[in-house]
């Protein structure tokens, strides 16, 4: 299945040529949980996204696929139970994405809760999940726990739990969710805006902009699903709406080098005001994060501000004992807004994660809210509301459609992913001439896709550049199957080098942009705005203005 800059515009240029069952609009993870469910019933399913896939919220969350533990404090039982319901199900058909990891959480004397209301809490944690995926949590003493996390801070200290929930790179398993959708025959652009709508009795008229060349279509379909996330309330405008859904909320985490906060799990910590925050390690890194403020600037403009990060830094050193963290130790940030539905009143936190979908006309479905692990059950609820506005002719009968629990993911088909990456790793480090350590590193980002690498010669199966672990092929492959059409989209959400690399990607960047000029015919001026807008993205949002300021 190819999912490229050439399907993206043969999908715009006949865009126009039928009238479609469902317009989905907007390319994050809940747009492309729809359009899997849309796909798999049989719908003629259009999606369009106004930049990249993922390039709002759903690159920008904390990472993890879990049921909530601060959800159970608010005593919201049934969005931890859904939550930990569908973490078991990712870890089933994105088994290459979604894996599980140790929490440790430790408890001291000033803890707003005891030793026994933590228990009690994780005991409930456990039954909710029934997983036999993962373990359950253990209770451990402090002088064990130094023995495992040295880093932690152990005064006043009382005891600690390790427990268990689960990691995925957020970026792309919205791009696995979108392929996905597409091999279920769903029609997907990037780089494409709705600009205008218009309404009648029979369908919605949008016109459409190609933002790569510029080219406008106008497209019919019978009923649109607004899934745009922190711009909800912007597409409702268009159809004359004023009033206001969102209470948009910023999150902001920043990453370190792992020697500077060397963690082997991921450890729960509070800042002074209670906020429950995360540090994560990954890789050669370790992130923390995230906070939660309001947000009402321009949702196209987010960025971790200094007051962020100073409550961050703050949360860290009062957590861990690897002296003094500052700026001069932040690798990157990033930053993000939450679409939440909610008043204006009261502590950001204590809004409802739970979704909603609006019927703001029979023909505009518009559905905020969620988080990250519940997109998939968010998807098939959307659909099934959508149904009752679709003429009844069109209407599909789930005996007919593919049962969505045991569909894999686009490159997920793999039924125990140890023993798949046991394998590979040895056969394709022979073959290739690469470290296993590559080879389970491909496998965790493409799946079975992997092997497509090696369509490009083994001339391309070596590092783009010296001292690097990107493979040429790969850029190859993020252009013909993911639909990368910008420098921006291959090193962040394709890669993570923005955020994920001592100089942001900015040692191998060149590089990376030759390959991608030569592929995509770009002009010398094309590839030199391409790196200067980079550079500029590096220095304002992530690079904290400390490095590469």
């Amino acid at each position: 299945m190819k999912f490229s800059g050439k399907s993206r515009q043969e999908t715009l240029a006949h865009s126009g040529e039928k009238i479609w069952d469902i317009l989905i609009i907007g390319g994050g993870i809940t747009g492309a949980g729809a359009a899997m469910a849309a796909a798999r019933r049989g719908y003629k399913t259009l999606i369009l996204e106004k930049d990249d896939f993922a390039s709002g919220t759903s690159s920008r969350s904390s990472k993890m696929i879990h049921g909530g533990l601060r959800y159970l404090q608010q005593m919201n039982i049934s969005l931890v139970r859904e939550s930990l319901s569908e973490r078991e199900i990712l870890l089933q058909i994105a088994p290459h994405q979604v894996y599980p990891q140790e929490y440790v959480y430790p408890v001291y004397e000033y803890s707003k809760n005891n030793k026994f209301e933590i228990k009690i809490g994780l005991i409930g944690y456990d039954l909710l999940a029934g997983s036999r995926q993962i373990g359950h949590h253990r209770m451990i003493s402090p002088a064990r726990l130094a023995k495992l996390e040295p880093e932690i801070n152990q005064s006043q200290m009382t005891g600690a739990f390790i427990y268990f929930d689960c990691l995925v790179d957020d970026g792309r398993l919205t791009l696995a969710a979108m392929q996905s959708a597409a091999a279920m025959g769903a029609a997907i652009a990037n780089y494409a805006e709705v600009r205008s709508l218009q309404l009648n009795d029979s369908y919605v008229t949008a016109e459409v902009r190609d933002s790569i060349n510029g080219a406008v279509y106008k497209v019919k379909s019978r009923l649109i699903i607004n899934a745009t996330g922190p711009w909800t309330d912007h597409m409702r405008h268009k159809l004359q709406k004023s009033d206001k859904l969102l209470r948009p909320t910023k999150g902001i985490h920043i990453v370190f080098k792992k020697e500077r906060l060397p963690l082997n799990r991921s450890v729960v910590l509070f800042s002074e005001d209670g906020r429950m925050i995360f540090s994560v390690p990954k890789g050669k890194y370790t992130y923390i994060g995230t906070t939660d403020t309001d947000y009402s600037g321009d949702p196209d403009d987010v960025f971790a501000s200094e007051e962020d990060i100073d409550y961050l830094l703050a949360a860290a050193n009062r957590a861990f004992n690897k002296g003094k963290l500052s700026r001069a130790d932040i690798v990157s940030s990033w930053a993000g807004l939450r679409p939440l539905i909610g008043g204006e009143e009261g502590d950001p936190s204590d809004i409802s994660r739970d979704f909603e979908i609006i019927q703001d006309h029979p023909r505009f479905l518009t559905v905020a809210g969620g988080k990250l692990t519940t997109f998939r059950l968010m998807g098939e609820k959307t659909i099934d509301r959508a149904e009752k506005s679709l003429p009844l002719e069109l209407h599909r009968s789930e005996e007919e459609a593919l049962h969505p629990e045991s569909l894999p993911l686009f490159g997920g088909n793999i039924r125990d992913i140890i023993l798949f990456k046991e394998i590979n790793s040895k056969l394709y480090s022979d073959l290739w001439n690469l470290p296993p350590e590559t080879i389970q590193r491909l496998i965790g980002m493409y799946g079975t896709q992997f092997t497509l690498l090696s369509q490009y010669g083994k001339e391309n199966l070596k590092p783009l550049v010296s001292g690097a672990d990107i493979l040429k092929a790969e850029i190859h492959y993020l252009i013909d199957y993911e639909m990368t059409l910008t420098l921006e989209d291959l090193m962040w959400r394709r890669l993570s080098l923005l955020i994920f690399d001592d100089t942001n990607g900015l040692f191998m960047v060149e590089a990376i942009a030759n390959e991608m000029a030569q592929k995509l015919n770009w002009s010398s001026e094309k590839q030199k705005n391409e790196l200067e807008h980079y550079r500029s993205l590096v220095k304002k949002n992530f690079g904290c203005g400390i490095k590469n300021g």
